[in-house]
């Protein structure tokens, strides 16, 4: 995977079923992209890759991959492949767990266990850190079970690695 398709389809496991109903054909899935472009997209297991192709000068386009590449019509182009990977990923993947440590797993089944919480990801910079104070504030525990579950939810990112 590049550094542009790696971010959005890391943890997200792909449902055969729902690639089918979207229109994959095995494994692949093509649409016409702006006006000048089509865009592949192929799925193997969980690894997913595109391929950009210029119509008008029947080659494939690879600016829109490239960091460093800048530009408006750059910007254009990696934007609409990167909204309809999004699409895909919404539509035909599912999110795995971002934890491994069975501490961090075992933490997490005691708070789902005792406060009927899930874990939330608010933050598109941190998508590791959880966060369960807004449901806990809608829960009507006691504010001290709060102010503990929070305290706990800290430590739980600062002493164990995810």
């Amino acid at each position: 995977m590049n550094n542009l398709i790696e971010p959005l389809f890391k943890n997200w496991h792909a449902n055969a079923t729902a690639l089918t109903k979207y229109g994959f054909v095995n494994g692949q899935w093509t649409t016409p992209l702006l006006d000048d472009f089509t865009l592949t997209v192929s799925v193997l297991g969980d690894e997913v890759s595109c391929q950009v192709f210029d119509e008008a000068a029947q080659a494939p386009y690879t600016l829109f991959v490239q960091p460093t590449a800048t530009g408006r019509y750059v910007a254009k182009v990696r934007d609409a492949v990167i909204t309809q990977l999004t699409a895909i990923r919404d539509a035909c993947f599912t999110q795995g767990s971002i934890y491994h440590q069975p501490q961090t797993l075992d933490i997490i089944a005691q708070v789902a266990k005792t406060y009927a919480l899930a874990p939330e990801f608010l933050w598109q910079k941190f998508p590791r850190t959880p966060y369960f104070a807004a449901q806990i504030r809608r829960s009507g525990l006691p504010r001290s079970s709060r102010y503990n579950l929070i305290v706990s939810a800290a430590l739980v990112k600062s002493r164990l690695r995810f």
